[in-house]
């Protein structure tokens, strides 16, 4: 991943982030910038208050995308399931560009593009590689932060990213909540439709935390995990 961008001296970063979207792109993009980028000249995009609010909270440079100058970019790092106005905009003033963790066809218009996961969908790849494009895959190219061992240890970690849409945490902890007798740990990100004194109250036999700054060592101390098949399943 790295030789791809060590090359470059300024980029451009957009993650798409929203409470119907979630904030897994938004995790991962600052996961890349804080482990490989801070010394770089970077930049975070935005287009709504979500991302807004969360570049602000680990405070990093960022400028609405409606702000465009005539500063030019050496590359431009997209995570984003969707294309729109905002990355076409983004990628005119970047000389070269990185898709993250996209299988549309729309991603051959960027130079790079990365699976950065253990898994991916095979047939997906190889319906790009007959066309002469190639993806990049494999673990070699996950984000994961590093974490320090703690001293608590939970039987079950329920974790279901930072926005949960459709809450599925609450009917996990229905499923469950008289059926065990196990610790049980339910991580509350910083989108989710219920607080986390709503959680308390109806479960008050769960110990619920969050929002967190990264899932790495709750996951690293719980012998099971529940989770949606996102970007946590990289931790």
């Amino acid at each position: 991943f790295l030789k791809l961008i060590m090359k470059n001296k300024t980029i451009a970063i957009y993650a798409a982030g929203s409470f119907e979207v979630g904030f897994g792109h938004l995790y991962r993009m600052y996961k890349l910038w804080y482990l490989n980028l801070r010394n770089f000249e970077s930049k975070f995009f935005y287009k709504n208050n979500v991302q807004r609010d969360f570049y602000i909270e680990k405070q990093v440079d960022y400028i609405n995308v409606d702000n465009l100058d005539d500063s030019l970019f050496d590359l431009l790092i997209v995570d984003s399931k969707k294309y729109d106005n905002n990355i076409e905009a983004l990628k005119k003033i970047s000389k070269k560009s990185i898709i993250i963790d996209c299988y549309e066809d729309w991603i051959m218009q960027f130079d790079e593009a990365i699976i950065p996961s253990f898994y991916c969908d095979k047939e997906k790849i190889n319906k790009f590689t007959k066309k002469n494009y190639d993806i990049k895959f494999g673990k070699e190219y996950s984000l994961v932060l590093d974490s320090s061992e703690d001293d608590f240890q939970s039987d079950i970690l329920i974790t279901f990213g930072g926005s949960d849409p459709n809450d599925i945490t609450t009917k996990v902890i229905e499923a469950i909540y008289n059926k065990l007798d196990s610790e049980v740990m339910v991580i509350i990100g910083p989108g989710f439709k219920r607080t986390i004194e709503e959680f308390r109250k109806q479960f008050p036999k769960f110990n619920f935390i969050g929002p967190v700054d990264s899932v790495t060592k709750f996951v690293k101390n719980s012998k099971l995990i529940i989770t949606a098949l996102g970007t946590t399943i990289q931790d």
